[in-house]
Order: structure tokens, then sequence, then C-alpha cells
């Protein structure tokens, strides 16, 4: 690991959007600072931007500077507008002078000024496409009102050009980089790069209780969302407690970002229908996590557009079976019947159905969670240290 890391060139990284509340933001930059001895981040607030500077002497010390820059909490469109766009961009004029590399992370808000300008200023531009964010954008534009249909198509159109604008574009799978119509047209600067895991990531998710010690409890752990195919999860509800009446429920997921109203009353209505079988938790710090995890049989993730979830991978290394949609990379992760249970038909009553078959079936549980839980292993962070290497500085 060493010698892999001395074969890199000094230099200095703009990464923007930044999230530390998201793991995998977290993760990458774990792997950055390894191969960068300083990057240069714009952390997003809710109500600012964060620029901070991190340089690491060693691994063990990094060095921290940051410089708060603040807005006014008025309009939605203004805060956006700072937040996305002005802020960075000046951001990075401040720092310029030190950088030659600008890297954007699963952002669909792409500020098209500033990779104009390090275009211009012979910077290199990475882009990194956690999920398929065309998709995502072409699903969310039939549920939008009128105004926000203009601003998603507008963020779709932005998302093609800039694709062709970028230096490098970096995928998070194998299968995603398969079935993306743009990354076909621009073979040449496409490669694949995991975000996953962490430095110490195993020592906190582990499998410390068997599927055959667990109660009959199914769970949901991320955005209350559309895309997520939370709706799905939730109209399945009332199917499953009806056919399984001492069926406990986890909900987990953070109900203060994006969460439409529609979405809100559905779930309002189903947690106050069964007060006694549907824990919803809410918010979970990612520390804990784990100890719900290894409380569930089966989770459950039917979205409709996904990279690789964090999520699965944290299920799968505390030895619970997963029960998920085959899109995007979670096919390479999960093989149906083996390391987990893909979802051919993810309407409301297939989930239904799905979960109450394999509930009780304890002995395909038991040999999914150890198949999971050894599947995981494979990946480490070694792996995606070099992974990156070769995207940033290997032509």
């Amino acid at each position: 690991m060493q010698q892999a890391r001395s074969n890199v060139h000094r230099r200095s990284l703009y990464i923007i959007p930044i999230f530390f509340t998201k793991p995998s933001f977290r993760v990458i930059l774990e792997i950055l600072l390894y191969l960068i001895p300083r990057l240069f981040l714009t952390v997003y607030l809710p109500n600012g931007v964060l620029l901070v500077k991190l340089e690491r002497y060693n691994y063990k010390q990094v060095k921290i500077r940051t410089e708060i820059l603040s807005y006014l909490p008025t309009s939605l469109h203004f805060r956006t507008l700072m937040r996305y766009y002005i802020l960075p961009l000046y951001n990075f004029i401040k720092i310029i002078k030190y950088i030659d590399s600008v890297l954007i992370v699963q952002s669909l808000h792409y500020p098209i000024l500033l990779i104009l300008l390090a275009k211009l200023l012979h910077r290199h531009v990475y882009l990194y496409i956690g999920g398929d964010q065309v998709t995502v954008l072409s699903f969310l534009i039939p549920f939008a009102k009128p105004l926000r249909k203009v601003m998603l198509g507008w963020l779709l159109l932005k998302s093609k050009f800039v694709l062709n604008l970028a230096d490098k574009v970096l995928f998070i799978s194998y299968r995603l980089l398969e079935n993306n119509l743009y990354s076909k047209k621009n073979k040449s600067k496409i490669c694949v790069a995991l975000n996953f895991p962490g430095i110490n990531f195993f020592s906190y998710f582990q499998m410390k209780k068997k599927i055959q010690n667990r109660d009959p409890v199914i769970g949901y752990v991320g955005a209350f969302t559309h895309y997520k195919g939370f709706h799905r999860f939730i109209k399945a509800i009332p199917v499953i407690i009806k056919r399984k009446p001492d069926i406990k429920i986890m909900i987990i997921g953070d109900p203060n970002s994006f969460y439409p109203r529609i979405l809100k009353k559905l779930t309002d209505k189903i947690v106050k229908r069964y007060p006694k079988n549907i824990l919803f938790l809410g918010y979970i710090p990612h520390r804990i996590l784990p100890k719900y995890l290894n409380e569930m049989r089966l989770l459950i993730l039917p979205s409709f557009t996904e990279g690789i979830p964090h999520v699965i991978l944290e299920a799968m290394a505390c030895g619970t079976p997963v029960l998920a949609t085959p899109i995007g990379g979670i096919p390479e992760i999960i093989q149906d019947g083996v390391t987990g249970f893909l979802l051919r038909n993810p309407d409301p009553y297939t989930i239904a159905n799905k979960v109450l078959e394999l509930l009780d079936n304890l002995n395909a549980l038991s040999k999914v969670s150890i198949a999971a839980n050894l599947r995981v292993k494979e990946f480490t962070f070694k792996k995606a240290v070099i992974q990156w290497k070769q995207c940033l500085f290997e032509v």
C-alpha cells in the first residue's frame, strides 16, 4: 500500500459537494486523503457553505482549516443558487492557484460556470457518478409540479452537457456503466471506482446475532422518496400485517431531508393504523445503525434507480439478508437466493408475498446471511484505493 501511494504525484484537489452526514462521502474522503496530501472541500450546511482545507502529513495526522460562508435563510431558490452555484464558484476562485483538479461528487446541481472556468484554466475535471443521475432526473419529472418540471428538465440537460465536458467520469459499478447510454459515447474517459468500504467499516458493521435468534422483524433504511420505492414498501405493509399480525417493521431514515408531502401523509396514516407493528425510528446515527440491522431478518429496498447502495453492504456485513430490485449495480452484489433476494416485479403485493414467503424460512435466510457476510468481506479499502488511483492518475 505504501508503494502504491509513493507513486502518486503530490497534487491538490477541490471536491464539491460534500455532505459529511452521508457515509459514502466520508469514505471518498478517506480514499482521496490516502492518495492526495491536500484537499479543499465545499461542505454543505443548512444555511451556508463551509470551505475546508485538509492536509495530511502522515496517515494519522491531518491538519484542518475551515471558513464558513453564510447566507440568509430566505427563499428556497435563493438558497439553492447560493449553495450549489455561487459559493462553490467563489471558493474555487479563492483556491484556484493551489489546485490542479476538480472532483464533483454525486451531484444533480452541476456548477457549469465553475466547470467552464476550470477547463479554461487547464484544470482536470472529474465527475463521480454514484448512481444513474440521468435516470433519477427522468424518473422525478413526471411526479413534479409544472415549475419543478422545468427545473428538473434543465438539470437533466445540464447533466448530459457536463458529462461531455469532463476529463474523466467515474462510475460506482461495472453494471451501471454497461447500462448507461452516455457512457458508451465516451468510453475513453470512463472508469469504475468503488466508494466502499471505509477503513474502519468492518469494526462497526458485524454480524452479532444469528438469523435464528432474531424475531420476525423486517426493515427499510433510506430516503423517504419515490425513486427509492418507499411508497411501494409502505403500501405493502397492510398486506403483510394482515397475514402475519406478529410482525415488527422498522422504518429508518431522515424525515427532515426531502420527504414529499404525499408520501408523508401516506406513511403517517399507516403508522397510526398499526402502532403495535411499526416502529418509525426516523434518523439514526450511522454508528448505531448496526444495532438495528442485527435485529432484522430482512431488509427491503424496492428502488427504481440505484448505484450500489451502502445500506445493502452494511446489512450484508451484519448478516441481514436483503430483498432489493435488480437495478444499477445491485446484481453485482446480490445473487438471487445466494447472497440476497431480488424483486423481479416490485409492486406492493409482490413485495408483501415475497416477504411473507421468506420471513419464516429460517433455513434459507440463514444460508443467505452467511453467504452475504462472506461476499461483502471481498471488498477492501486497499482495492478501493487502487481503483481511484487508476482513475485519477493513470492514462
